[in-house]
């Protein structure tokens, strides 16, 4: 091999390094300045594992298989679930059709409760809690307690008032 065709290959060599190194500079200094981020999340994990006081909620009551004439239609409304406690730090859970009910407002559901880690047990007394217009009794609170499932607070129950009989169920999920 002569001088000159090896003198030749060697700038080319050099040539081809120095780009390379040029492109890696460069490559690595944009990195550095927008570096990629990669964060795995847990597929179908609960967003809540546990009831907590101050909770909002979110979802939908349907009322099914409904007779007799009175306030209550067929169907599924929108409905804002709280989990609150009252001055004397008793907790209570509460349905409305409103997300932020006034004052004034009735709730469609409303109950004193003992929180447990992920489970909610009505505490139903004398015309405390009531659903609608009809006031809850002992009996009612089997149905209405509450367990977090997927993330979800679901009932379902039988109504009946005396006028109107029918199928109620609701699921919210934290707002």
């Amino acid at each position: 091999m002569s001088k000159q065709l090896l003198y030749h290959v060697l700038t080319i060599i050099i040539l081809v390094l120095s780009i390379t190194a040029l492109v890696l500079l460069f490559w690595n200094r944009g990195a550095k300045e927008n570096p990629v981020r990669i964060s795995a999340v847990p597929a179908a994990v609960s967003p809540v594992s546990e009831l907590r006081v101050g909770s909002r909620w979110y979802g939908t009551l349907q009322i099914e298989e409904l007779s007799g004439e009175g306030p209550l239609t067929e169907g599924s409304r929108t409905v804002w679930g709280s989990l609150d406690s009252s001055p004397d730090g008793s907790p209570y859970f509460e349905l409305s059709e409103k997300q932020k009910p006034l004052k004034s407002d009735v709730p469609l559901l409303s109950f004193w409760c003992t929180l447990s880690g992920d489970h909610l047990t009505p505490k139903i007394g004398e015309q405390d809690s009531w659903f609608f217009e009809q006031w809850l009794t002992a009996k009612d609170a089997e149905a209405l307690s509450l367990c977090l499932e997927n993330g979800a607070l679901s009932a379902e129950f039988d109504y009946n008032d005396g006028i109107q009989q029918c199928h109620i169920r609701f699921t919210v999920r934290p707002a």
